[in-house]
Protein backbone atom coordinates (compact mmCIF):
# COMPACT_ATOMS: atom_id res chain seq x y z
CA UNK A 1 0.00 0.00 0.00
CA UNK A 2 1.22 3.22 -0.71
CA UNK A 3 -0.39 6.95 0.85
CA UNK A 4 0.24 10.13 -0.48
CA UNK A 5 -0.38 13.57 0.56
CA UNK A 6 0.43 17.13 -0.43
CA UNK A 7 0.27 20.37 1.99
CA UNK A 8 1.62 23.34 0.75
CA UNK A 9 4.99 23.22 -1.13
CA UNK A 10 5.43 19.62 0.31
CA UNK A 11 4.49 16.13 -0.95
CA UNK A 12 4.87 13.44 1.61
CA UNK A 13 4.43 9.63 0.84
CA UNK A 14 5.03 6.04 2.80
CA UNK A 15 4.60 2.67 1.30
CA UNK A 16 3.94 -0.76 3.53
CA UNK A 17 5.05 -3.91 1.49
CA UNK A 18 4.67 -7.66 2.25
CA UNK A 19 7.97 -9.25 2.45
CA UNK A 20 6.84 -12.48 0.74
CA UNK A 21 6.08 -9.75 -2.17
CA UNK A 22 8.44 -7.50 -2.06
CA UNK A 23 11.61 -9.82 -1.68
CA UNK A 24 13.99 -7.00 -2.61
CA UNK A 25 12.98 -4.13 -0.53
CA UNK A 26 16.30 -1.82 -1.77
CA UNK A 27 15.44 -2.17 -5.35
CA UNK A 28 11.49 -1.44 -4.56
CA UNK A 29 12.85 1.95 -3.20
CA UNK A 30 15.06 2.57 -6.00
CA UNK A 31 12.10 1.69 -8.81
CA UNK A 32 10.13 4.83 -6.51
CA UNK A 33 12.57 7.06 -6.68
CA UNK A 34 13.36 6.95 -9.74
CA UNK A 35 9.59 7.16 -10.94
CA UNK A 36 9.16 10.02 -8.27
CA UNK A 37 12.19 11.70 -10.43
CA UNK A 38 10.90 11.12 -13.52
CA UNK A 39 7.28 12.48 -12.37
CA UNK A 40 8.47 15.19 -10.67
CA UNK A 41 11.36 16.14 -13.15
CA UNK A 42 14.09 15.24 -11.52
CA UNK A 43 12.97 17.04 -8.13
CA UNK A 44 14.93 16.84 -4.66
CA UNK A 45 13.64 13.26 -3.13
CA UNK A 46 14.38 13.20 -0.01
CA UNK A 47 13.21 10.22 2.67
CA UNK A 48 12.08 10.39 6.37
CA UNK A 49 14.69 8.92 6.99
CA UNK A 50 16.96 11.38 5.19
CA UNK A 51 14.92 14.00 6.85
CA UNK A 52 14.96 12.91 10.44
CA UNK A 53 18.81 12.72 9.80
CA UNK A 54 19.64 16.46 8.98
Amino acid sequence: MIAMFSQGDKFCSGAHTDPASVTDPALFVSCLRDAFALICGEGDVVSANEEERS
